[in-house]
């Protein structure tokens, strides 16, 4: 380095690959340190795994509500057994789907948080979860399209996962 090339500071040592010298602005020191190693940013979290697997986990959560409030026989009068099992089953559901929205919103503090300088907003997801993966990929680059490949076959999963339990039942 010469005078006009850079400020003082540290900088890889040109001596030695594996350490950082400092740079006074003048002439190299004799202050050597441990090279960085560069930051990683994060860009799957778990909050993030969870939403992408969305249809599966929720389809697993429907069928048990489903089962444990005696099947689904929703077509009773007001005030019939079957009524009530609906109301209760769309009303934990509701809770099902308000967890998911409390998903993008952690996933999006998750990755500000450990650096990323933009993540996408969490309100995407109000045009499904998918809408929300695949904004959340263009933000934050690199292997996050996994997740947006993730979600939409997670579907066949789920479609399996019933098919199976169908002909197990039976």
């Amino acid at each position: 380095m010469t005078k006009a090339s850079a400020p003082a500071g540290w900088y890889a040592n040109p001596d030695d690959d594996g350490t950082r010298r400092y740079w006074s602005g003048s002439a190299w020191t004799g202050m050597v340190g441990p090279a960085i190693a560069p930051v990683r940013l994060r860009v799957i979290t778990p909050a993030a795994w969870w939403l992408a697997l969305s249809p599966v986990w929720i389809w697993a959560v429907q069928n048990l509500l489903t089962a444990a409030t005696g099947g689904s026989d929703y077509s009773g009068y007001p005030g019939s057994a079957g009524s009530s099992n609906a109301v209760l089953i769309g009303v934990l559901l509701l809770g099902v789907n308000l967890a998911t929205v409390l998903l993008a919103v952690r996933d999006r503090r998750q990755l500000l948080e450990s650096g990323n300088p933009t993540a996408a907003a969490w309100w995407w997801w109000f045009l499904t979860p998918f809408v929300y993966l695949l904004v959340r990929a263009v933000h934050v680059r690199g292997s996050g399209w996994v997740l947006a490949v993730v979600y939409p076959l997670s579907f066949p999963i789920a479609l399996i996962a019933l098919v199976g339990i169908a002909d197990i039942v039976t």
